[in-house]
């Protein structure tokens, strides 16, 4: 359920993602990795940056409980759209 709602929100903003059967996601932001890392540790959330995982647009995020899920989203949604 949790990787599906991040499914989902790349669909809207027309992200890229690795699909994944684990707990986590790789996705891609085109964008700095570390902008993302940046921006969720100032609001709580703490993330792989993909410059470390040799993906350096890319940002990889566990999956969790569904208040976190649903907290990065909205977060990563209201970043999205500045």
């Amino acid at each position: 359920e949790g990787l599906q709602k991040f499914y989902d929100f790349c669909e809207v903003f027309g992200l890229s993602y690795f699909p994944s059967q684990a707990n986590f996601i790789l996705i891609d932001f085109d964008r700095s990795g570390d902008e993302v890392f940046d921006y969720l540790l100032k609001n709580g959330y703490i993330i792989r940056p993909g410059t470390v995982l040799g993906h350096p647009t890319s940002a990889r995020i566990t999956v969790g409980a569904p208040e976190d899920t649903k907290g990065i989203i909205e977060c990563l949604s209201t970043w999205l759209q500045q």
